[in-house]
């Protein structure tokens, strides 16, 4: 009776000793998270702004969006990824209604990036930490202006490979955005973005 209950307890150790984590993989996934639309630099603050800019604008709020990557080894992973960043509210004075046409607008903004992750895995505990950088697109879409813009992109976080199919993603992620010195700024600003995302991954 013993020893079958020794064999018994020993059985998940056994089954995780035989589990093999392949180094190298393609991933697809979901994630979710937070995100700061920082419309600051372009909120009007005296009146030789008020016909050109924003009087107040609130993006903060949730994001989602999906990524995609190959893991070449267990130090080096390149990932593509979408997010659809919180919907910014933006209040526009009299004045700017008679060059934009709106008094209150709502601005949607999209983030695509193609990032490679540079990976320290942390001994035989299933966790790594990675630092992140690459090329970014961020597209932002309003009554003002539908633009968009090339602009670098960096991050870190922590990776748990949960089993040989699951890995799971907590980071955050910078975009820089980008904007013009004239007239009207609302033109050509793009926001920086400042977010924190949770991913679920399934590996092939």
């Amino acid at each position: 009776m013993k020893i079958l209950l020794a064999l018994l307890l020993s059985l998940p150790s056994v089954v995780l000793a035989s589990e093999t984590f392949s180094e190298h993989f393609f991933y697809v996934g979901l994630m979710g998270g937070y995100a700061n639309v920082d419309w600051g630099p372009v909120i009007s603050t005296d009146r030789a702004t008020l016909a050109t800019n924003p009087t107040s604008a609130e993006g903060v709020g949730g994001l989602y969006g999906f990524d995609a990557g190959y893991q070449l080894n267990p130090y080096l992973q390149f990932e593509v990824e979408y997010m659809r960043l919180p919907t910014s509210n933006l209040t526009y004075s009299v004045a700017a209604h008679r060059n934009y046409g709106v008094v209150d607008s709502t601005s949607i903004m999209d983030f695509y990036a193609v990032i490679a992750k540079f990976i320290v895995p942390l001994a035989e505990t299933g966790l790594s930490l990675f630092t992140d950088a690459g090329p970014a697109y961020q597209r932002r879409s309003d009554n003002v202006a539908v633009i968009g813009t090339y602009e670098p992109t960096f991050g870190a976080g922590v990776l748990y490979r949960a089993s040989p199919n699951i890995q799971l993603e907590a980071s955050f992620q910078y975009g820089s955005g980008t904007g013009e010195s004239e007239m009207n700024p609302m033109d050509d600003y793009i926001p920086e973005v400042y977010a924190y995302t949770f991913k679920v991954d399934y590996l092939f």
